[in-house]
């Protein structure tokens, strides 16, 4: 029988502490083996998940906020693995009896062999000592004695899987090398990796082909809405690298539509696309080679316009300013000097920015009203050119320079004209001239006035006179001799000479118009008849007139002249010669014109119904009806020229006019009329007289040809007799005189005696 030792061993408290220390060590174990298994997979995580992200930025170009987005996702796994690989397993407790269940559980113990059992034997039996319900104490300690011997022998650590932690820490090591290798080998694509994902820069990755696309802002790119515009790209190749012939473009409208392209190529890396006419939001994505560039978003917005121009203008002596609405290239738009001008502009969008390109020195700059609206204020002393640009507020797309002229209208010195009419350079002392005045001013005009005075004439001008009497006289001779008639004698007068003309003078100026305060009339046309008689005129002596006009200007009235009309006094005698001479010069030509008259009808005898003929016919009658009108006109003229001048008397105009102006008048608007109308239609069948009426009214057309120039014969005639009789009257005036002075003498000299 065997007996039991239940005296309690001194050494079991020092076996349960060495026990303890045993499981102690292995839960550290346990716990370091937790930490590097971990580790591991946390490094590995932020490890793979770097990898990743360099390789899908580096593919996709990843925008800002989805790698934001990506770091919170990586966050939230390497959160999710902390808590459950290293914080929830190392807070678990690491009992003894908790590890040996552990060991029993890792190593599928058998009955019999478990650990834990014995390890709770050994430190959960001592604290049933003392109980009432319990096993004495000598029994507790025996069994607690018994479990001891049966552990001494067990080695805990040799239960954990060596390979496991080796593999775990190689791992972990590994995890902690390759990023250093990394930075090592490829610092450059580490950094610019730690430039997006860690500092969220846009730093581009290193590529061998670069894709820039130009005018782009963060990304997008405002072009003006409804402008064709043309996409452009610089595409950079790395050196050693081919280089980059095709670029491709992804296009996908607001509506979902895609479509794919090729850019055109226009030189080395320069690729464009024309999108045509922007309407619609466009998101653009370029692809060449390993390098990409997009999403690009092209964003159309209106370009600024000037859709009003709005103009004020107060001048001094306006009472109220004027208000002009007008468009940009009005040609007529002009201030008047010293007026206060106020330019509005409004736009069809908001405006940043009204900027003057170019302007006149000391305009100033555009103030601004509102969003839309902007004011521009000078006083107008001079053309103002401008160039107006607007910058939008929101696109800052500039809009097309806008150029606007306002001119100075200046208050020009009045435009005066004169004209005589009826008479030529040379009058008669006696003589009415007949005036015709007209002035124009910009604003209106004050007064109109003649301003007549005489010079002396000079040695050139009497030698200039002279040949011009010379050479009327030779043509008139040239005349008379083509016509076959006798040529004119003129008698030789010679000039005065510049000693015999009194001083030049000046007279009283003949007021046409005003003065009137305040001037309403910007232009005047009035007529006056000179009367020369009053003015004590001598032969030989210059007359000039000249129209003078005032306006009313701003600042001081201005005068405007005409040009100086100038007459010579001539003796009545020898200009009545001249009128003579052209008459007759005239009746020359009119017996010319007779006898074209005259080979017509010859030619009228002999038609033979060609129509060339018939064309040539009509060319020879309208060459001969123009020259009846002109000498009718010069004639005309002749007359009232005389008249003016007071020559002949009103029985030699009655004559001329009865016998020889009427006459040619009604030969010219009748009988050359109809026959002109029968010439046209000569040659035409079934239409037109025929021939023998047309030869029987040329017959008449010669007939009352001759009959004028007869009453010019007897008019020339008639004036040649008064002419003598004229003379003769002078000649009776002079010994009358002379014999009243040689009277008056010998009664001075009776008297004296």
């Amino acid at each position: 029988m065997t007996t039991l030792n239940l005296q309690p061993d001194r050494d079991t408290d020092a076996r349960q502490s060495m026990l303890r220390q045993q499981f102690a060590r292995l839960a550290m174990q346990v716990r370091l083996r937790l930490a590097v298994e971990g580790a591991a997979r946390l490094l590995w995580l932020l490890l793979l998940a770097a990898v990743v992200s360099a390789v899908l930025d580096h593919t996709l170009e990843l925008s800002a906020w989805v790698r934001s987005l990506y770091w919170l996702m990586t966050l939230a796994a390497a959160a999710h693995i902390v808590f459950h690989d290293l914080v929830r397993p190392l807070r678990v407790s690491m009992s003894p009896i908790a590890l040996a269940a552990a060991l029993d559980r890792s190593r599928h113990a058998t009955r019999g062999q478990e650990l834990a059992p014995r390890v709770a034997s050994v430190f959960q039996l001592d604290g049933l000592r003392g109980g009432i319900d319990t096993p004495s104490d000598d029994m507790i300690a025996w069994a607690v004695r018994k479990e001891l011997d049966a552990l001494k022998g067990v080695n805990l650590s040799a239960h954990l899987d060596q390979k496991r932690f080796l593999r775990h820490s190689l791992s972990l090591a590994t995890a902690v090398l390759l990023p250093l290798v990394i930075l090592t080998t490829m610092p450059t694509l580490a950094s610019v990796w730690a430039q997006r994902w860690m500092g969220f820069s846009d730093a581009p990755w290193p590529r061998s082909v670069t894709i820039t696309v130009l005018d782009t802002t963060d990304g997008q790119i405002t072009v003006p809405r409804g402008e064709p515009y043309t996409l452009r790209t610089s595409v950079t190749t790395a050196p050693g690298r081919r280089e980059v012939e095709s670029v491709r473009l992804s296009v996908r409208t607001e509506s979902g539509k895609r479509e794919t392209v090729v850019l055109s190529k226009y030189a080395p890396g320069d690729f464009r696309h024309d999108l045509g006419a922007v309407s619609q939001g466009l998101t653009l994505s370029l692809a060449a080679g390993d390098g990409h560039a997009g999403p690009v978003r092209i964003v159309p917005a209106d370009r600024p316009r000037i859709t009003e121009l709005e103009l004020v203008a107060h001048h001094p002596r306006d009472a109220e300013p004027v208000t002009r609405t007008f468009s940009p290239g009005d040609g007529d738009l002009t201030l008047r000097p010293l007026t206060q001008a106020t330019l509005t502009l409004s736009a069809n969008v908001p405006v940043a920015e009204a900027r003057l390109l170019t302007q006149t020195p000391g305009l100033g700059e555009f103030t601004r009203v509102d969003d839309r609206t902007f004011t521009l204020s000078w006083t107008h002393e001079r053309a103002v050119h401008l160039s107006v640009e607007l910058l939008a507020d929101q696109s800052a797309l500039a809009s097309y320079p806008v150029p606007l002229t306002i001119g100075l209208r200046t208050d020009r010195p009045p435009r005066v004209t004169l004209r005589r009419e009826g008479v030529r350079g040379r009058v008669t002392p006696q003589a009415t001239i007949p005036l015709f005045a007209s002035a124009r001013d910009d604003e209106a005009l004050q007064s109109l006035r003649l301003d007549v005075g005489r010079d002396n004439p000079t040695q050139a001008a009497l030698e200039v006179e002279a040949a011009r009497r010379a050479a009327d006289q030779e043509r008139a001779i040239r005349e008379a001799e083509a016509a076959g008639e006798e040529p004119p004698v003129f008698e030789d007068r010679p000039e005065a000479a510049p000693s015999d003309t009194r001083p030049a003078q000046d007279f009283e100026p003949i007021v046409l118009y005003g003065p009137i305060d305040p001037a309403t009339e910007p232009a005047l046309e009035t007529a006056h008849n000179l009367e020369l008689e009053p003015l004590g005129l001598r032969v030989g002596e210059l007359l000039r007139v000249t129209a003078v006009a005032t306006d009313d200007r701003y600042g001081g009235p201005q005068e405007g002249s005409s040009r100086v009309l100038t007459f010579r006094i001539t003796e009545p005698e020898e200009l009545f010669r001249e009128v003579l001479l052209r008459q007759q010069a005239l009746r020359a030509r009119f017996r010319k014109t007779q006898i074209s008259a005259e080979e017509l009808r010859d030619a009228l005898a002999v038609y033979t119904g060609d129509p060339a003929q018939a064309k040539d016919l009509l060319a020879s009658h309208r060459l001969t009806q123009r020259a009846v009108w002109q000498v009718s006109r010069s004639l005309v003229e002749s007359a009232e020229e005389m008249r003016l001048n007071k020559l002949g008397g009103e029985e030699s105009y009655e004559l001329l006019r009865r016998y020889v102006l009427e006459p040619m008048n009604r030969l010219h608007d009748q009988t050359l009329t109809r026959q002109r109308q029968a010439l046209e239609k000569l040659g035409q069948a079934g239409e037109g007289d025929d021939v023998a009426s047309i030869v029987e009214r040329q017959a008449q057309v010669l007939a009352d040809m001759d009959a004028i120039l007869k009453a010019m014969n007897q008019w020339d005639s008639f004036i040649d007799v008064v002419n003598q009789l004229n003379e003769i009257i002078k000649i009776q005036e002079e010994v009358k005189k002379f014999t009243q002075a040689l009277q008056e003498k010998r009664d001075d000299e009776l008297f004296a005696d």
